[in-house]
Order: C-alpha cells, then sequence, then structure tokens
C-alpha cells in the first residue's frame, strides 16, 4: 500500500484514539492524569496502531514508548484544564474536521472507507470513538487559541530586530535562466556542440532528439533557477558563463555531459521590510510565543495536577 505524508492533525488523532476511553482491560497502569488512568495495555495498542500506519521497517526507537506516553498525558492534560476553563468545542468545526481527516485517512492511506473501519475494528476502536477523540482535540485547540488570545502583541521594533538579525532569511540568491542538453558521453557532447556553434542548427529541437534529461521534452528548459538547485560541476559553470553564450566544451556531472546555455539571469537582493515581510515576521514570532506558552501552560499544569508516569516502576 502507498503510503504518503499525513497531516499533523491526523497523526494526533492517530496518536490518542487507542485512548478514547473504549478499552477495556486490566493492564497495569502506566500513568495517572488527575482521575484518568493510562493502562500499559492501552499503550501498547497505541504503539502498535502507530507502528502499523507509518509503515515503520526498522522498528520503534528505543524511547519511542516513553515518547508516546508524555505526548498522551500532555493532552490530556490540556483537555482537562480545557474544560475547567469552559472551552466547548463548535460542533460544526468537529464534523467539518472529522470529515477532512477520516477522507484524509481514506485516501492517502487506507483507499477505502471499509479498509478504515476494520482498522479502528482491529485496535477495539470504533467511528465514534474516532469522533470523540476529534471532539477533544478541538476543544485543546479552543483552550490554545485562548491562550493566544491572551499573548503580547509583536511591535515594530521587534520586527525591525529580527529583520535586522536575520537578514540572510530574506537574500535572494542569484539566478540564471538556463537551458542544456544531457548525454551519455564526451565525444556526441561535442559533437552536439559543433552542430549548434557551427552549422547553426536549433538548440531546442536537438534537446528534443538527444537529451537523456527530462527537460529535454521542454527544448532543455530548465527556468530560472539559483545554483543551490543543480548539481555543484554543473551549477560552477552555468553560473562562471557569460549571459548569452554556450559552454565551448562538455560538462561533466554525476549525470552525464551537459551542453549549457545562459538565457538570461536575475540578481540576487535582500528583500525589502515591506508588508509582506513584516506579516511573516510577525506570524513567525507569535508561533514561537505560541509554542512556549503551551509549554509554559503544561509545565504549570504538571504542577497542579495529580500526574504519575509508572512506566519504568
Amino acid at each position: 500500500m502507498l503510503r504518503k505524508k499525513i497531516t499533523a492533525m491526523t497523526a494526533l488523532v492517530l496518536t490518542v484514539i487507542m485512548l478514547a476511553g473504549c478499552f477495556s482491560g486490566d493492564g497495569n497502569v502506566v500513568a495517572v492524569v488527575g482521575d484518568m488512568e493510562i493502562t500499559r495495555e492501552e499503550l501498547e495498542r497505541e504503539i502498535a496502531l502507530r507502528y502499523k500506519i507509518f509503515g515503520q521497517q526498522q522498528g520503534l526507537p528505543k524511547d519511542a514508548k516513553a515518547d508516546f506516553l508524555e505526548q498522551l498525558i500532555n493532552q490530556e492534560l490540556l483537555y482537562q484544564e480545557a474544560l475547567n476553563q469552559g472551552v466547548t468545542p463548535d460542533k460544526e468545526d468537529v464534523i467539518k474536521r472529522y470529515e477532512m481527516i477520516e477522507n484524509d485517512l481514506i485516501n492517502q492511506i487506507y483507499e477505502s472507507e471499509s479498509a478504515f473501519i476494520r482498522t479502528l475494528e482491529e485496535y477495539g476502536a470504533t467511528t465514534s470513538d474516532f469522533k470523540e477523540v476529534i471532539e477533544k482535540i478541538v476543544t485543546v485547540e479552543g483552550l490554545i487559541s485562548k491562550t493566544d488570545g491572551e499573548l503580547e502583541r509583536v511591535t515594530s521594533e521587534e520586527i525591525e530586530e529580527f529583520y535586522n538579525q536575520n537578514i540572510q532569511a530574506f537574500a535572494e540568491s542569484d539566478k540564471r535562466k538556463i537551458r542544456h542538453i544531457l548525454v551519455g558521453s564526451e565525444s556526441q557532447a561535442n559533437a552536439i556542440i559543433t552542430r549548434i556553434t557551427e552549422r547553426e542548427e536549433d538548440f531546442e529541437e536537438l534537446a528534443m532528439e538527444f537529451s537523456t534529461c527530462p527537460s529535454g521534452e521542454n527544448g532543455g528548459n530548465l527556468g530560472l533557477i539559483p545554483p543551490d538547485g543543480l548539481d555543484g560541476e554543473f551549477a560552477d559553470a552555468a553560473f562562471s558563463m557569460e549571459v548569452g553564450t554556450l559552454n565551448e566544451s562538455p560538462v561533466n556531472s554525476s549525470f552525464g555531459w551537459h551542453i549549457i546555455e545562459v538565457l538570461d539571469e536575475e540578481k540576487g537582493y535582500v528583500r525589502e521590510l515591506d508588508g509582506e515581510v513584516k506579516n511573516q515576521i510577525t506570524n513567525h514570532i507569535m508561533q514561537q510565543r505560541s509554542k512556549q506558552a503551551e509549554a509554559d501552560l503544561i509545565n504549570r499544569l504538571r504542577q497542579e495536577v495529580d500526574v504519575k508516569n509508572r512506566l519504568n516502576d
């Protein structure tokens, strides 16, 4: 089965779905969060599900069990705090999120709704449990959104300071409009160079006929690209040539032999601190503040709520 990258939200659902209150058993308790208990059986099932979903072939990391348990503890802490603060999820938002994540799982992993339901049943869960987990997650998101609303706004001074300290992050590299022909031997490359320079044959037609690069179908055109998007030897040659010239000798790279023509260039520059850049910086700083606020909240809750991690007891 083809396994594609799934969203962070879907992964979170998979992480906590086993603990939606749908399991029974006499497994040893590995964690206590307030009045809520997590058993070893539940944790093992969650790990087994994660293993199945992500198709890991090399085995789980050594500390995976402990890491998963910490995720579950933190999620439960936030959920309990959301309830304490009177946070309630919007029902329409829950339904939309359920449909989105279900479609994500079916389209990217299970290929059919029946296969998805069978996997849930295999681990003792139902679609109702699935919906309950999503409702809990949306509730936690409501708490985080409420916390974010209390964060300090980013000032113009902070934006300017970030811009000046991270100026390279806003630098655009030199770019060149390049086309090339890739062949398997130096002799063939030299022959094609001769046909272009001496016989004045059309570069694009020769690229379509001889180039083994997929770009050959487009006349060898690579578009406007920076040097870091190219093979080292190719980049060195292409960015040392004069604009409007063809290389006199073929360039050898790990892909083969290249005939290169530089058609145009766009000089690099540093983006000004305009509205778009200011918005990017503001969003970045606020995201960092949100992460820190969530971490601080979890740390505070761990001090206030009876939390016991008994995994290694």
